[in-house]
């Protein structure tokens, strides 16, 4: 078997997810990366890229739910030993919301990616923040798996339809 490069398969997995490595530590190998996003809400550090993969595997059936049930008991257990902490609650939240199959999380993964930009670029950003996130929610919503998705309920007008998929599942909350 050849030997893998790990930097190649790293720069070409940042490549697909547009994703910037944060670090240059060339000993973080591409199974490093696809751990840390596939850890869910119990990894509060991943780059928009791990974001996005983990929204995207989360909308697998089946895996959506195990998805679900893993960010449920990260937000619990964050909630239990801070629950003044308010991106803990945000969190919780946008978990419930991804309890709905398929829908929810790709819902779920848009509003993550909103709120972690949100998040970094504080409070007096939001505007900046969700011009900045929407590069990566428009990746999102352009996987394979998504447009599948799109497709089978023939939805033309996806941000709109999003907004009213959110807010229905809002007000029977």
């Amino acid at each position: 078997m050849a030997d893998v490069n790990t930097t190649q398969l790293r720069d070409a997995l940042a490549w697909l997810t547009n994703d910037q490595p944060i670090d240059t530590d060339p000993s973080k190998s591409v199974w490093e990366w696809f751990w840390e996003a596939i850890q869910g809400d119990f990894n509060e550090d991943r780059s928009t890229g791990q974001i996005v993969t983990d929204a995207a595997i989360s909308m697998i059936p089946l895996i959506d739910q195990v998805c679900d049930i893993r960010d449920l008991v990260a937000n619990c257990k964050k909630i239990h030993s801070d629950s003044s902490d308010g991106w803990a609650w945000v969190a919780l939240i946008l978990t419930l919301i991804g309890l709905i199959p398929v829908l929810g999380s790709a819902v779920k993964g848009v509003l993550k990616i909103f709120f972690a930009f949100i998040r970094l670029a504080g409070g007096d950003h939001v505007i900046k923040a969700v011009d900045d996130a929407m590069t990566w929610v428009v990746t999102l919503l352009r996987r394979r798996e998504f447009q599948k998705y799109i497709n089978e309920h023939r939805v033309d007008e996806v941000f709109k339809w999003l907004a009213e998929k959110n807010q229905r599942s809002s007000e029977k909350k």
